[in-house]
């Protein structure tokens, strides 16, 4: 997680980008967007709610900014914004359980 979490902060000070994949031969694709502000403050509240009231540290409030899907899915196959898509449905029928 750690070389992931470089990846995107990387990213996101280098090319200030919101989505994307990581990919190399060593690694399943890593699919990564970028969330509202809106959302995030959600995450993050609610992630100090699970830590007893407790701030949470920097690193894990930048994770909270981001959903990262991690997927055998080549990019050939289906585009990031059709897998993020079916990510999202698909934890709406999880909800219902």
């Amino acid at each position: 997680m750690q070389t992931l979490y470089s990846t995107i902060s990387h990213s996101i000070t280098a090319f200030d980008i919101t989505s994307g994949v990581t990919h190399d031969t060593n690694t399943l694709p890593t699919i990564f967007n970028k969330l509202t502000d809106e959302i995030a403050t959600k995450r993050i509240k609610k992630a100090i709610i699970q830590n007893n009231v407790e701030d949470i540290n920097a690193h894990k409030r930048q994770l909270l900014h981001w959903n990262l899907m991690i997927t055998n899915i080549s990019k050939k196959i289906l585009n990031t914004s059709i897998i993020t898509e079916l990510y999202r449905i698909r934890w709406q029928i999880e909800l219902l359980f």
